[in-house]
């Protein structure tokens, strides 16, 4: 009887097991994802403003030296 306690017991260890990997994989993945989405969308912005201040300092530098 009591080695029946023990398999499911093991079985119950071995589900929440299976359910705890998963949920850490998620949330792993998840910040993972985000992390890698800000960075993506902050670089894009940061080119697209250095793009913009270079066109700036382009103007102001062609309409002052020409």
């Amino acid at each position: 009887m009591a080695s029946c306690w023990l398999l499911v017991a093991g079985c119950w260890l071995l589900v929440a097991g299976c359910w705890l990997n998963v949920l850490f994989n998620f949330i792993c993945c998840g910040f993972i994802f985000y992390l890698f989405n800000f960075v993506i969308r902050y670089s894009l912005f940061v080119i697209r403003y250095s793009l913009f201040v270079i066109r700036c300092l382009f103007f102001v530098y062609s309409s002052i030296c020409f």
